[in-house]
This record gives C-alpha cells, sequence and structure tokens, in this order.
C-alpha cells in the first residue's frame, strides 16, 4: 500500500468519527434524553436508585444516545488538597452472551477500572462493585443488549441480582434492548417497581409533522446534513428539497436515525475514494444506498430513485400498512 493510500485511509477514518460524534437531535432522542438526565437527578436526591428501561428497533439510536449521556455525566478529574481524584460518572457496557451474573458483574468490574474483574467469588466482586460504584462517583450505568437474557437459561437468577444491586446504590440503572425486552420487564413485578421510567426510542416519521408542517423525517434529514456540513468541513451536501429524493431516502433507511448516519457514512467514503473535492453530492447518497447494509431497513424493494414522489410516498404507506 502506498503512502498517497495510506494518507487517504486515515483522513477517511478521521471523517467517520467526526460523524460518530453528532448528536442526533430529533423531539424523541431530546425527550428519551432529557427523561434519563432526570431519572439520575432523582437518583441523586433521594439517594436511592431511580432506573430507566430504553427500547428501541436496531439503528434508532440507543448506542449514539448511550455515548452522548457517557461524555455527558463523565468522567471527571477533580484536585482536592494536592489529590487528583478520578472519577467514572457513568459508563456504557454490553451484557456477555451467554450471560449469567458471574459474566455480568465482571464486565461491570472492567468498566470501573478494576485491574482483576475476574478474580474473587461472585459475592466478593459484588462487594467491590458496590464500593468502587461509590468511589468513583458512578451515577449513571448503561446495560445495552438487555435482550440477552430473553434466551438465557440464567436469566432469573441475573434480575435477582440486578434488584439486590439497585437496593445496594444511589445509582440510576438504564437497561438497554429490542421492544421485545418489555415482557422480561412486565413479567417479573419486582424489577417492573423499580424500573418505573420506560422509554421507547422509535424510527422518524414521513407522515408525522413538526410545527412548521415539515414531516419529522425530512425536517431531521435536512438538519443533519447541516450538521455533517460544519463537522466535516465540506464546501458542498445535498439539500434535500426535493421531495423525491426525500422519498427515496426514507425508502432506503426505513426512518432510522442510526441508517440515516450509515448513508452518509458511505456516501463520505465513495466521494472521498471518487473525488476528494469537500463534496457530498445527492449521487453519493444514491449510491450509497445500495450498500447491502440498507437491506434490513428498507421498505420497498422497488427502485425507488426512478419513481416520482407521488408515487413512491403512496407504495411507502402501502409497505408500511402491511
Amino acid at each position: 500500500m502506498s503512502a498517497e493510500e495510506v494518507d487517504l485511509g486515515t483522513a477517511i477514518a478521521e471523517k467517520v468519527k467526526l460523524l460518530d460524534e453528532i448528536e442526533l437531535k430529533h423531539s424523541a432522542y431530546k425527550r428519551v434524553k432529557a427523561r434519563i438526565e432526570l431519572a439520575v437527578k432523582i437518583s441523586t436526591a433521594r439517594q436511592a436508585s431511580t432506573n430507566v428501561v430504553l427500547y428501541g428497533r436496531p439503528g434508532a439510536g440507543k448506542t449514539t444516545l448511550s455515548k452522548m449521556l457517557v461524555k455527558m455525566f463523565g468522567p471527571v478529574i477533580e484536585n482536592k488538597a494536592g489529590y487528583v481524584i478520578r472519577t467514572v460518572g457513568a459508563f456504557y457496557a454490553q451484557l456477555p452472551s451467554p450471560v449469567t451474573v458471574s459474566s455480568l458483574v465482571s464486565t461491570m468490574l472492567s468498566s470501573l477500572g478494576d485491574p482483576k474483574p475476574s478474580w474473587g467469588s461472585t459475592k466478593d466482586r459484588t462487594d467491590r462493585l458496590i464500593v468502587l460504584l461509590t468511589e468513583t462517583r458512578t451515577r449513571l450505568v448503561l446495560l445495552d443488549e438487555f435482550h440477552h437474557l430473553l434466551v438465557s437459561q440464567t436469566a432469573e437468577e441475573v434480575l435477582n441480582w440486578i434488584k439486590t444491586l439497585l437496593d445496594s446504590c444511589a445509582v440510576t440503572f438504564t437497561l438497554i434492548g429490542m421492544p421485545t425486552c418489555s415482557d422480561l420487564i412486565r413479567r417479573d413485578k419486582q424489577i417492573a417497581r423499580r424500573f418505573e421510567h420506560r422509554l421507547n426510542l422509535g424510527y422518524l416519521s414521513i407522515t408525522e409533522t413538526n410545527e412548521d408542517g415539515v414531516s419529522t423525517f425530512v425536517a431531521y434529514l435536512r438538519s443533519y446534513a447541516l450538521e455533517v456540513k460544519e463537522a466535516l468541513g465540506l464546501k458542498v451536501v445535498p439539500d434535500f428539497e426535493s421531495p423525491a429524493e426525500c422519498l427515496a431516502v426514507f425508502a432506503k433507511t426505513g426512518g432510522a436515525p442510526g441508517a440515516i448516519t450509515a448513508l452518509f457514512r458511505f456516501a463520505v467514503l465513495n466521494s472521498m475514494l471518487s473525488r476528494d473535492d469537500s463534496r457530498i453530492l445527492f449521487s453519493d447518497i444514491k449510491e450509497a444506498a445500495e450498500e447491502d447494509f440498507f437491506e434490513d431497513f428498507k421498505i420497498t424493494k422497488r427502485d425507488v430513485f426512478d419513481m416520482d414522489s407521488k408515487s413512491l410516498y403512496n407504495e411507502i404507506l402501502t409497505c408500511q400498512a402491511k
């Protein structure tokens, strides 16, 4: 590989990283974020754990939201009386698969910086975890892939362990998973009582409109394109004023914010490989939309880029009604 190819690869990687750091800005995202922030404040005020369950289909923005919350609440470095105090504030971890109490406590200890997260009995590690949560001033724990418990033979044991942990600290725990997790929460009354805040992060809609009469999807798409332009220092991005272009993007992404981010990621890659002129054109978006990644998000199998806006709108409504 030549030095020029290495430099181009580095430049692409840096731009992709910048894309991942753009915060989602749509009403559902803001509402869910505010509710989790409130739960953290309530936990601190009550000195008792106030907890959240966050549901959402793939691409809804759950992981992006988690990263933003971790960034918001920590880590913090304080200097007091000549001592440097490093606090965690918040951390994000994924439930291992298969999930057991032992594997989960080790995962959480590792996230808190414990040098020997697998050392000791499960009880010893749990006691250590409770101490570390206090010492690191952790206020928020985000546990993703909660749906792993749906197929776990140790689900009841893990849920009982979580109950004990919640009763031992004043930390807000947010369990994150697929919508199917709702049954897991509801069938255990004690867990349901401890996770009173249950939030759903959905996809953007082509039919629901904002106060300006613009669909939530189109408003977000236009706003996100401008965010990409500013973050990456681009000269040109699509303005998405064409109804047919907006509907085509919706048909390919299903309105999933994560799929929209991926679409721009592929478009950046395409533009840099072909031109590298600080522009993203709609032709780059169109080419990006043909990636296999979007097979799980697209609404119709028809060639949406060759359809007029009225026909495409009706196709979308018909497919969504099925």
